[in-house]
């Protein structure tokens, strides 16, 4: 295990609910108009999952294979999604609420197999990956801008 991300559910400037700092229930997330990676993705499986321990039927009028465009309709639209909290304090025009309950964690781990052969690159790959999810918890930049800037 490398680190766990918290999830939570994402909004643009446009969305009624930029800005607000309460909690929402698993009830007001199930209302909210989703636009999520499709069922390919782990990041989906974790949002599912969730809709199903909550008894919810999340309404997703919008799949994507691509995470980027998913985070440009949620920066200039109405539509919500569920991205990990680092990724949402790092993006210019993205708003970030806690849900009751919380999200699951998604855990980022490399996998190897034990006893395995591991080339120089897997290796120093391996260890680079260690270094960065210890320094990490050090120091997570903000590098957010509200709202984005006018082009």
């Amino acid at each position: 295990l490398l680190f766990e991300e918290k999830l939570c559910l994402a909004v643009g400037n446009e969305h009624p609910l930029a800005g607000k700092k309460k909690r929402m229930t698993a009830k007001e997330f199930g209302k909210q108009s989703l636009a999520l990676l499709n069922t390919d993705f782990a990041l989906r499986t974790h949002i599912d999952r969730y809709c199903l321990d909550n008894s919810i039927l999340p309404h997703v009028p919008m799949e994507s294979n691509s995470l980027s465009v998913i985070m440009e309709m949620i920066q200039v639209g109405r539509l919500a999604t569920v991205l990990p909290n680092g990724i949402v304090h790092t993006q210019c025009g993205l708003y970030s609420i806690e849900l009751s309950p919380e999200l699951p964690n998604k855990a980022i781990t490399l996998f190897y197999r034990k006893g395995g052969y591991k080339s120089p690159a897997c290796q120093a790959f391996s260890e680079l990956a260690s270094e960065w999810a210890v320094s990490r918890l050090k120091e997570i930049p903000i590098r957010r801008r509200r709202p984005c800037p006018a082009h």
